[in-house]
């Protein structure tokens, strides 16, 4: 089931085939190092509700969390949540994120042949006792795991987010994406904001192959619910930033990453955003002309190229600043944050 839907997602530098269980084991027992899951918010929503008490109907994407679920307490992989619960205290607060962080603990104690009876159709729902395991000091260990100061970590990539979603809105169904996706870039180097999940992420939902949903109800009348779609790719974008930090820490670390989501847009950027190592400029520009002409075709990939070169390549060593950083930046992010949301709540 995982690998018919491959919802994973690693370096090469792991080698071992992660939908075969018998490889991971193997590895395990071989290795000192810990498989270490990157969960997205969808899956873990989506297990969540396997346990709940409320009834929802049980979709497809319910049992690929089972499965994953049955996967990991089987091969003894570890979850990393960092980003989905960083989400959720974001959004609910701290106490619905310290209430997850407990269910998720409790939730690794429950037999994995139960989660496999989802997976496989024979049930539909997990027993909620299975959660009785909830102890005060599981939540109080929990709460201490949460860092709740994670948004003001991504708030070059909420600009950006917001940046693209007005992008987006003037982008009729016969406007150019390719020009957007440049002033894309030259918007990047106007106002020093480097991030490289935005440039992958921009340049994916501005092209012709865009995916469905990566800017959900980005054309939508109510600013509240625009603003939440915004804030939906701006985690989207912190996962990916997560990712790249913890593979460029792999080879020091004890620990081996790979990302777990249903999101094909998500996967296709964080793997385009790990270049192969020790890239000279030159090599790093063509390895990104590579992603622009996949999905851009080969003129516009390889103007949107020489773009990059210019404004994105470039950028660490010019505005006057060779690469130091503004120490007013955080009150000039805010100010770029309060015009672009009003002038999203204006565009309505």
């Amino acid at each position: 089931m995982l690998r018919s839907h491959r919802p994973f997602l690693h370096q090469a530098i792991l080698g071992v085939d992660l939908y075969d269980l018998v490889s991971v084991l193997k590895f395990r027992e071989s290795s000192p190092r810990d498989l270490v899951m990157i969960l997205d918010r969808n899956v873990l929503s989506r297990a969540f509700e396997l346990v709940s008490p409320c009834s929802v109907p049980i979709l497809e994407e319910h049992r690929i969390a089972a499965a994953v679920c049955a996967y990991a307490l089987l091969s003894d992989v570890q979850f990393d949540p960092t980003i989905a619960f960083a989400e959720t205290v974001h959004i609910n607060g701290r106490e619905k994120g310290e209430h997850e962080m407990a269910k998720l603990a409790a939730m690794q104690n429950i037999p994995a042949q139960c989660f496999l009876s989802v997976a496989t159709g024979r049930a539909d729902r997990i027993d909620s006792h299975f959660l009785d395991a909830e102890r005060t000091d599981e939540i109080s260990s929990a709460s201490r795991q949460l860092q709740y100061d994670q948004w003001q970590r991504f708030e070059p990539d909420y600009i950006a987010a917001l940046k693209l979603a007005l992008l987006l809105r003037k982008a009729g169904p016969n406007s150019e994406g390719e020009s957007l996706f440049a002033a894309f870039m030259r918007w990047c180097y106007e106002e020093f904001i480097f991030t490289a999940p935005g440039i992958l992420y921009g340049s994916l939902a501005l092209s012709p192959v865009r995916m469905k949903d990566m800017f959900k109800r980005v054309h939508g009348r109510d600013g509240s619910t625009v603003l939440i779609g915004v804030r939906n790719a701006t985690w989207d974008l912190a996962l990916i930033r997560s990712w790249m930090d913890a593979t460029n820490s792999m080879r020091r670390d004890r620990n081996f990453a790979f990302v777990c989501s249903f999101d094909q847009a998500l996967r296709r950027c964080a793997n385009d955003a790990i270049a192969p190592a020790r890239l000279t400029c030159a090599q790093q520009l063509e390895f990104v002309e590579s992603i622009f002409v996949r999905d851009w075709g080969e003129n516009a990939g390889r103007r949107l190229s020489r773009a990059y070169a210019k404004y994105i390549i470039a950028l660490p060593s010019t505005d006057g600043r060779n690469g130091v950083r503004d120490p007013n930046r955080r009150v000039r992010w805010r100010a770029m944050t309060a015009d672009m949301e009003r002038e999203l709540a204006l565009d309505l």
